[in-house]
């Protein structure tokens, strides 16, 4: 049975829990899509209404789940 794409590796996400930044990036990597999506909002210009990533939000996502992946506690059982 194959894996779906957007599950985690346990060895990725060890790594990345244990601070490795090129981990922590390619997790980044795999949610950039979704965090694009909301993080979205409408502009209006000269009647026309445009849909952009707000930069600001992203990053404030992108800082959350870094922190969260930072705080996460594996344990094996």
């Amino acid at each position: 049975m194959k894996r779906p794409d957007y599950l985690i590796p346990y060895e990725l996400m060890e790594a990345a829990v244990s601070g490795n930044e090129q981990c922590i990036c390619r997790i980044l990597g795999m949610y950039g899509p979704y965090i694009d999506k909301v993080c979205k909002r409408r502009v209006r210009d000269n009647g026309q209404t445009y849909y952009i990533v707000d930069p600001w939000m992203k990053r404030q996502v992108q800082a959350k789940l870094v922190s969260k992946i930072l705080d996460y506690k594996i344990t094996v059982s």
